[in-house]
């Protein structure tokens, strides 16, 4: 905008076509805010429908209070847009005609200065002093007239943008930090109801404030959960209280997240022992997405040599993602992203003898089924979803499953049973029961597993249950070549695997495509 009277020079060196640009592009904001405001009245309407109480009145106030918001800036962007759009239309024109006019004076053969004079410089030409001082008053004219419409415009946007003047509407008090706190006993899909509802500032508080409310509460986008739980990590540092398991927990969690693309799923440090899940890639937005949940005395530290630690599970996860990504790329699909999970979100027997009861897995099911409806529930799209239970985790996933789940495809691998009631282990376990469609259910039994040998006795092994695949664990030729057998109890995962190509090929979503290598009959 000018702080002073147009010239010729000034408005040649004027660009009105930018103002028009930002017109544009500022409408596009507009929209993009229409949709959001859309989006955000629909969340609250839902959230109210779903959700009573002092806090819920409170949160759909706040709620209320950030749309008005919303709805002041898009009526003040609008307004700017339309004057932004006009101003440069007027003035584009009005240099077009400033700049023709005083070309046209130069041919003729006259001067032209920069406020407007034009002058003859010979006698005899076209140019003649009568017609040098009318292009001087046509010139002055249309300069005094952009000079206007420039002020003119230059005060509108002002105005549009309020210079800093009272809009009408008082800015919401920011709430008390409890009223903000997530509805007790809610689903994962009224969590996500509650968190749409939310301003992205009151979002933010939470997630800094109160870390210990987000990151473990299904529902809440990963995003947030894993920065919910890096913050509450960092206070965590420095507790006195923490016990040997958990700072050694801490030490795990610090490796595990030094990968690229990291999130902290789950920080659960009450009960007797640590909860953590571990993502390998981002499970927002990944295509695929798998859920690994380990058995029998796992842990959530460094337990070197051992193989059933946090830090075997995520190099694993890491495997079973690179094969999956190999896979998808060898099928020309290698647009489509993968995200996997190491998930030791509940207490796992600590052994054997442990494992023989089943409340292990009837009162960790529901934190499974919870889990994995959450990861669905808190994303704008559907992702293929498998989950891999090895050992005692295979009945955790089955009995998970059994509830109920988002979940398109499981891998039961070195299954001592799939029910807890240890007379009836495998013997009703359908697709249909685990909420799945045949060709959707697959297991893996490696030679010289013991573990998965006790279901030999007494009970039906999985893979001679109808609609479950047999996958093959031996050493086989694959489309990605050769590899090698699983042996024992603990080499489902291992890298050049036949084992692990066959769950990559599950987790990538061509198991019906017949890319994975079944057991021979």
């Amino acid at each position: 905008m000018w702080v002073m009277s147009a010239t010729i020079s000034l408005v040649e060196a004027a660009d009105p076509q930018g103002l028009t640009a930002a017109a544009a592009q500022l409408q596009t904001k507009i929209t993009h805010l229409d949709t959001i405001i859309t989006a955000e009245r629909s969340a609250l309407a839902a959230l109210a429908g779903g959700w009573e109480g002092t806090a819920a009145d409170a949160a759909l106030a706040r709620g209320e209070q950030h749309l008005a918001q919303q709805e002041q800036l898009r009526t003040r962007l609008t307004s700017l847009q339309a004057t932004l759009a006009d101003a440069g239309a007027n003035l584009s024109a009005l240099r077009t005609r400033i700049l023709d006019v005083a070309a046209q004076a130069r041919s003729l053969g006259g001067l032209v200065r920069d406020d407007g004079t034009v002058i003859a410089l010979t006698s005899g030409g076209l140019m003649t002093p009568d017609v040098a001082a009318a292009y001087t008053t046509t010139l002055k004219t249309l300069l005094q007239t952009f000079d206007r419409v420039d002020q003119q415009s230059s005060q509108s946007v002002i105005q549009a943008l309020g210079d800093g003047a009272d809009t009408g509407a008082e800015a919401p008090p920011e709430p008390d930090i409890d009223d903000l706190k997530p509805p007790e006993g809610a689903t994962d899909t009224e969590v996500n109801q509650w968190w749409d509802g939310l301003s992205e500032e009151d979002r933010q508080r939470l997630i800094h404030e109160r870390p210990e409310w987000i990151g473990n509460l299904d529902g809440v986008p990963a995003s947030a959960r894993d920065q919910a739980n890096r913050n509450r990590l960092e206070g965590l540092r420095d507790d006195p209280g923490l016990t040997v398991e958990e700072r050694d927990t801490i030490a795990a969690i610090d490796d595990a997240l030094e990968g690229e693309e990291r999130q902290l799923l789950v920080l659960d440090f009450d009960g007797e022992h640590p909860k953590v899940a571990v993502a390998l890639g981002d499970v927002e937005t990944a295509d695929h997405v798998s859920v690994y949940v380990p058995g029998t005395g796992s842990v959530t530290y460094d337990k070197p040599d051992a193989g059933n630690d946090l830090p075997t599970y995520v190099e694993q996860s890491g495997w079973l993602k690179a094969e999956t990504e190999r896979v998808l790329e060898q099928a020309g699909r290698s647009d489509e992203t993968v995200a996997t999970v190491a998930w030791l979100g509940y207490e796992p027997p600590a052994n054997v003898a442990q494992a023989g009861s089943p409340h292990y897995a009837d009162d960790n099911a529901p934190k499974l089924a919870s889990f994995i409806n959450g990861l669905n529930s808190s994303r704008d799209t559907d992702p293929n979803l498998t989950v891999l239970g090895h050992s005692y985790g295979s009945l955790v996933a089955s009995e998970a499953l059994q509830r109920g789940t988002a979940a398109d495809n499981v891998v039961f691998m070195g299954s001592p049973g799939l029910e807890t009631n240890v007379w009836e282990w495998h013997k009703n376990v359908t697709p249909e029961k685990l909420h799945l469609s045949e060709g959707h259910v697959f297991v893996q039994h490696a030679d010289n597993d013991i573990v998965a040998n006790l279901g030999r006795y007494g009970a039906v092994i999985p893979s001679e249950l109808p609609g479950f695949i047999d996958l093959s664990t031996n050493a086989e030729s694959t489309p990605l070549g050769p590899r090698d057998a699983s042996s024992g109890h603990s080499e489902y995962s291992f890298i050049n695997k036949t084992a692990l190509y066959n769950q990559a090929v599950v987790v990538a979503g061509l198991g019906q495509d017949d890319r994975f290598i079944r057991v021979e009959d």
